[in-house]
């Protein structure tokens, strides 16, 4: 790169014009309107800094030129990689310019209207299987109990289940677990007949306590859940036993 007089770099002009080819494409013409931008700045530091006194300038002269230099590539830098990013998401959506957000959009509605379509269908799959489940209720201390581990349900989908199979049982308690995360969770329901003698909420922190968990909520509702996943299966084969127990105690 040349020199002017003052020492500081200064725009290549020859017989082509500035920068280079002037018949060249609008990419050459940018970086040569750039570089002329870069190199009038630096023209102006030195004027600057040749208007200071001899000391200020010499103690500040390098680092002000290299905070500026920095300052350049970290802007173009940052410039560079967002124009990737953006290419990147562009790739990704198959998008012409200037349609990212309208897919992007369009993707999101879609994602939604699925994951309301999944969560429909939980529902659907948790009122059906309910009844499938009736064998297995059993009777301590008068009370009629329903508990059981269920796989791939989510807390809603639990909620769901218990509400459907205390309507259906009429009079009871019923308790369910599944694994969500790695973790336990944890939903238990008590008919109103019998919210006097039995709370949902105690029962509940009973069964979450084995996994090392806890839980609580109203006497006709709770949730709750623990970290100890493995500990499930035992924890629900308990529950006859906790109800059995609280339902003696109001006795």
């Amino acid at each position: 790169m040349c020199r002017n007089k003052t020492g500081v770099a200064g725009p290549v002009v020859d017989d082509r014009g500035v920068g280079g080819d002037a018949a060249g494409d609008d990419g050459d013409v940018h970086v040569a309107v750039d570089d002329l931008r870069k190199q009038w700045k630096l023209i102006e530091l030195h004027r600057r800094k040749s208007a200071r006194p001899q000391s200020e300038q010499a103690a500040r002269g390098v680092e002000d030129a290299d905070a500026h230099d920095r300052g350049d590539v970290g802007h173009e830098t940052d410039v560079r990689a967002e124009v990737l990013r953006v290419f990147d998401v562009r790739q990704v959506l198959r998008a012409q310019p200037d349609e990212e957000v309208d897919k992007l959009q369009r993707l999101a509605a879609q994602q939604r209207e699925l994951e309301r379509q999944l969560e429909a269908f939980k529902l659907r799959l948790a009122t059906a299987q309910t009844q499938d489940y009736f064998s297995q209720v059993r009777e301590v201390a008068g009370v009629r109990v329903l508990a059981l581990c269920l796989d791939n349900f989510d807390r809603k989908a639990l909620r769901s289940f218990v509400d459907t199979a205390k309507d259906r049982l009429g009079s009871g308690v019923v308790v369910v677990g599944s694994i969500e995360d790695d973790k336990a969770v944890l939903v238990a329901g008590v008919t109103r007949d019998l919210t006097q003698r039995l709370s949902a909420g105690i029962l509940l922190g009973q069964v979450a306590a084995l996994m090392g968990g806890k839980g609580g909520g109203r006497p006709d509702m709770a949730q709750g859940g623990g970290p100890d996943a493995a500990k499930l299966p035992e924890a629900i084969a308990r529950v006859p036993e906790f109800v059995a127990a609280l339902a003696q105690a109001k006795e």
